[in-house]
């Protein structure tokens, strides 16, 4: 379990949420996040979750991010676990 800032449909205001996030597989790796941008067009999309109808899916906000790579699915080889 980890926690993420998650839109929710009919509001502009994210929230801070647990989620669950599966272990990687295939080509995946898993990154610990230290720091995300939200950029100009997340927030429109942020702006145009607020207006869609309650049955609309939330949205993990930030795409451009700064971490740690903690595991890796049997498939990577471009990058490796860094270890503290």
């Amino acid at each position: 379990m980890t926690q993420a800032i998650v839109a929710h449909p009919g509001s502009n205001a994210p929230v801070l949420t647990n989620i669950v996030v599966p272990a990687p597989t295939g080509h995946q790796a898993m990154v610990q996040v230290i720091a995300s941008g939200i950029c100009h067009s997340q927030l429109n999309q942020l702006d145009q979750l607020a207006r869609a109808p309650d049955d609309t899916p939330g949205r993990l906000l930030g795409h451009e991010a700064l971490g740690i790579v903690t595991e890796t699915g049997p498939g990577v080889s471009a990058v490796s676990v860094v270890t503290p």
